[in-house]
């Protein structure tokens, strides 16, 4: 009976209590959902842009537990969501999400979500090269703040829309949209708002080749960053001025900007301005051809740009690194990256929009010897560089790629939302299963919950501890940061302080030295007209500055009576309409009547919204300097004029030198040849000789090198020239050897050696050739410091005779006599006699030819046609010397045996 009553008593309470325990879990879980869903959805929101996989793991928990999908709660969770699959380069799902965005913002009449929504589509249009959809998307965005009030992100949306503008060459529209932004920046007081508006303004005026004016609106983004302690603002100003000093070729400046910004990336860790900054460095080294730099740098911002880069991105660091690998001949690496590019460029449309991709080929089969390739690929890279520049052609492409792009886009949605269809269905179905399991489960666990229920209980009120314990260090790590950061601002104020009272000393100083110094100082007011003047102003002009100003109230009144008044006001309406600097010289009369000559120098300056405040003149007389320059202009006329007679007295006496050597023709009666004569003047120290007497059954050839070039060694060599004639062709002696004795003596008897100190002579090397049957000649040769080359036709063989270390002339080696050296040579061999101007000519590095060097070439050319081996001399010669002054005279003589 009692246990029937037991069992009767659990059977009525069991569910009851059952009921209670479920009741209570449900409020639990609603009520730790209320408290964790925001903190939940905090923590993805900042793990969106550096994991957004994590991100998108915590909102996907979420979104399965959401019940009120209409909520506020919800439409944070799509924000967050659609900006991970953003920072993911997911463009599809990301518009997929900021669209349901947008349809629930509708719904809810939410016009901040719904702002924020078209904005970030509009982003990812742009990112995706749709710029037709990217400016509706904006233009949408816009339209909505206006009738919102939502000043803030209306100026933001205007801001990215000028940029895109930049981008698409609409660049008065860009300028006039980003005016509006920075004007609406100013109303909202928008400090960071006002940096990137002056950011996209540079950018704008650099697209224009303006950069004077992008640099001064860079340095106010860095002047804001300064005061604002902006890392990520400061880096990207240092980046942007980089750019410029790129553009304007100054290539040491651009790398310290740029190395700058680096440095402030890498605290930041924003991985796509870390890749720009290494494509710009990249760029730089390329430019200044330091080759292995530029491709080190590249391939940093290719590994970056890969896990995160915009497509555009993309193809670009693939083209320049394929460009650099080119420069390094690394053809198998560029060739990979240029079919990288060519991946990425998946239609024909895109690939028109790169007319890089094209000349990076065309750099491509020509180093590798495809010209017929290289010449089809240049032609299209120069058609499409011309062809982007006809905006009616960019239309058509933008439109083409546009439908290009919404039809994949829509391809992808269909696909997105049968997937979405079927995962619904899947659901509903596992849903339906779940409720009929769910009584079994439930009789099978009631015994186990009851034993439980305490256990959890107590875990539960664990948790909450364990929970607030960690809010209360959590809390009190935020305090402890709190109170450092007002610590090191309260330091930084001090700092601000003490360096407003330096500038403040410095400012006095300054203005000490502006009166002291001797150069007119004059500022005027942002229409040109005078408001003050330093002491200089007084002594230059030799005028107290109040009267003058009294009298010509503004600097275009006190200009009209100058000769050069055009040039003038031309240069000072220029500073006052674009807020830039010049210069210009003028002359004028002062109190004595003395003509002076003055150079002005005039600066616009402006405040941080970008107007004029002042003009600052700086008035410099130059009188000295002109004078000083009319002087040399006359001393440089007597000089040029002296020069000429000089050159023409030179000219005829090469003429004269030229009637004594001997004519080609005559030298070429009984032997072929070539010659080299360059003299390093216009007359010359060397010479070359030629007898053949008919009575004499010998031929001579001599080449002879005298001492100095120019008009004295020109003089030397008529000498020598005269004493072969007479000794060869007169005296009839044939022994070379006595006949350079015979020389050694007449040019000292000549010269009066022996009285006089002079040590003036020459080097020789005389060759007697002597037919000795119809194959064969026998020469005799004979050197004064100079050697003679024969090359062997059958042995393909080069050999060097020496000659004697005595010279012709001078006091050297007096009792020392000078030697003869016979040799053979037969039919088609090289005979090869020259002057030490080849061997001793250096090369931009300081090296020489050298006697070695010369061997070696006569070695390769011996059997070549004397035409070819004296083009091949001479293109050697150029080619070692490229643009060093050539040192001394050069005589080359090759003789062919018949």
């Amino acid at each position: 009976m009692l246990k029937t009553n037991l069992k009767y008593i659990l059977f009525k309470i069991m569910p009851v209590i059952l009921l209670v325990f479920f009741v209570e879990k449900e409020v639990m879980s609603q009520q730790h959902s209320l408290q964790e869903t925001e903190k939940l959805i905090s923590i993805a929101d900042s793990l969106s842009k550096i994991n957004p996989d994590s991100s998108l793991i915590i909102l996907n928990n979420i979104i399965s537990l959401t019940e009120d999908e209409d909520s506020e709660e919800y439409m944070k969770v799509l924000w967050v969501k659609g900006l991970s699959f953003y920072y993911l380069n997911n463009n599809d799902s990301s518009i997929f999400i900021f669209r349901q965005l947008e349809e629930l913002s509708n719904k809810n009449k939410s016009f901040q979500y719904k702002a924020d929504a078209l904005k970030m589509i509009a982003l990812v249009y742009r990112n995706i090269g749709n710029y037709k959809k990217s400016i509706e998307s904006f233009k949408a965005c816009i339209e909505l703040c206006k009738k919102a009030g939502l000043k803030d992100k209306q100026a933001a949306a205007m801001n990215n829309l000028g940029i895109v503008y930049e981008e698409t060459g609409n660049f008065d529209e860009s300028l006039e949209i980003q005016m509006q932004s920075l004007n609406l920046h100013q109303q909202l007081n928008d400090t960071l708002g006002l940096m990137a508006c002056f950011n996209n303004i540079g950018l704008l005026y650099r697209n224009l080749n303006d950069y004077d004016l992008a640099y001064e609106y860079y340095l106010k983004v860095l002047a804001f960053a300064n005061k604002t302690n902006s890392i990520a603002h400061k880096s990207r100003a240092y980046a942007n001025i980089g750019v410029i000093y790129t553009y304007k070729e100054e290539y040491d400046k651009a790398l310290e900007y740029f190395f700058k910004a680096l440095k402030l990336k890498k605290i930041i860790s924003g991985k796509y301005g870390l890749a720009l900054t290494y494509e710009n460095i990249g760029e730089v080294y390329f430019l200044t051809k330091d080759y292995l730099k530029a491709e080190k740098y590249y391939n940093l911002a290719y590994e970056l740009f890969s896990e995160g880069g915009n497509y555009k991105n993309k193809v670009t660091i693939n083209i320049y690194l394929a460009k650099v690998l080119i420069k390094n001949k690394k053809f198998n690496s560029a060739f990979y990256y240029i079919k990288q590019a060519d991946s990425l460029l998946n239609n024909q449309l895109e690939k028109l929009l790169f007319p890089e991709f094209y000349e990076v080929k065309s750099q491509y089969y020509e180093a590798t010897g495809n010209y017929g390739t290289a010449l089809k690929n240049y032609k299209i890279f120069t058609q499409l560089k011309d062809s982007l520049h006809n905006t009616e052609i960019n239309d058509k492409i933008a439109k083409q790629k546009a439908k290009f792009d919404f039809e994949s886009q829509e391809k992808e949605l269909k696909r997105l939302n049968a997937e979405t269809e079927l995962n619904k269905i899947k659901a509903e179905k596992q849903e339906q299963k779940l409720k009929k399991n769910k009584f079994y489960i439930i009789g099978t666990i009631f015994f186990v919950i009851i034993g439980i229920i305490s256990f959890l209980i107590v875990q539960i009120q664990l948790r909450k501890n364990r929970k607030a314990t960690a809010l209360l260090q959590k809390n009190r790590q935020i305090l402890l940061k709190k109170n450092y950061e007002i610590t090191l601002q309260n330091e930084e104020i001090k700092n601000q302080t003490e360096q407003l009272y330096a500038i403040n000393d410095d400012l006095m100083q300054l203005k000490t030295a502006i009166d002291e110094t001797d150069n007119a100082v004059v500022i005027l007011d942002k229409n040109g007209n005078f408001e003050w003047g330093n002491k200089g102003f007084d002594r230059l002009y030799d005028v107290n500055f109040e009267e003058f100003r009294a009298k010509y109230p503004g600097i275009l009144d006190a200009s009209k009576k100058s000769s050069n008044y055009d040039t003038m006001s031309k240069v000072i309406k220029k500073c006052i309409k674009y807020k830039t600097s010049g210069s210009y010289e003028f002359s004028t009369f002062n109190k004595k009547g003395e003509k002076i000559w003055i150079q002005t120098n005039i600066k616009a300056v402006t405040d941080l919204s970008g107007n004029i405040m002042n003009l600052i003149v700086i008035d410099t007389d130059v009188s000295e300097k002109v004078k000083t320059g009319r002087i040399l202009e006359q001393k440089n006329y007597e000089l040029e004029k002296q020069k000429e007679e000089i050159d023409s007295s030179l000219r005829y006496a090469q003429t004269i030198q030229k009637a004594i050597l001997p004519a080609p023709l005559t030298m070429r009666k009984n032997h072929d040849f070539f010659l080299v004569y360059l003299p390093k003047d216009i007359v010359s120290g060397d010479f070359y000789w030629f007898s053949d007497q008919k009575n004499s059954p010998y031929t001579f050839f001599a080449v002879v090198d005298c001492t100095g070039h120019g008009v004295p060694g020109a003089f030397m060599s008529m000498i020598g020239a005269r004493l072969l004639n007479f000794i060869v062709n007169e005296k009839n002696i044939s022994d070379p050897a006595d006949i350079l004795e015979q020389m050694h003596v007449s040019v000292k008897i000549a010269l009066k050696q022996n009285l006089s100190g002079n040590k003036d002579g020459m080097d020789i090397s005389l060759c007697r050739i002597e037919k000795k049957s119809n194959s064969s000649v026998n020469i005799v040769f004979s050197g004064a410091k100079q050697s003679v080359y024969y090359y062997k036709t059958k042995q393909k063989k080069l050999i060097k005779i020496r000659g004697d270390v005595k010279t012709i002339g001078g006091h050297y080696y007096d009792d020392a006599e000078f030697s003869n050296k016979s040799f053979r040579l037969e039919q088609n061999d090289m005979l090869y006699l020259l002057t030490d101007g080849y061997i001793d000519q250096d090369s931009p590095e300081g090296k020489k030819i050298g006697s070695a060097g010369v061997a070696g070439l006569l070695n390769k050319i011996g059997l070549l046609p004397l035409k070819q081996q004296k083009e091949i001399m001479i293109k050697l010669l150029n080619s070692h010397k490229k643009d060093v002054y050539q040192r001394d005279d050069i005589t080359f003589l090759g003789i062919k045996i018949e």
